[in-house]
């Protein structure tokens, strides 16, 4: 966690609705994501966030 007290990741919010949206993941550093487009291409999160020291 920030010193905020936020998670350190990758926020990924599907499912909008009125009240909100009805799914929140956050995936760690070392997990792999899959475009919903494009299954078979698989992305670590790592290399899509910049370095962050304090989480």
């Amino acid at each position: 966690m920030t010193p905020g007290g936020a998670e350190c990741g990758l926020y990924i919010f599907r499912e909008p609705s009125q009240e909100g949206y009805q799914s929140k993941v956050v995936l760690g550093e070392d997990a792999t994501i899959s475009p919903l487009a494009f299954p078979d291409l698989q992305i670590m999160v790592l290399e899509m966030l910049p370095p962050v020291s304090r989480c």
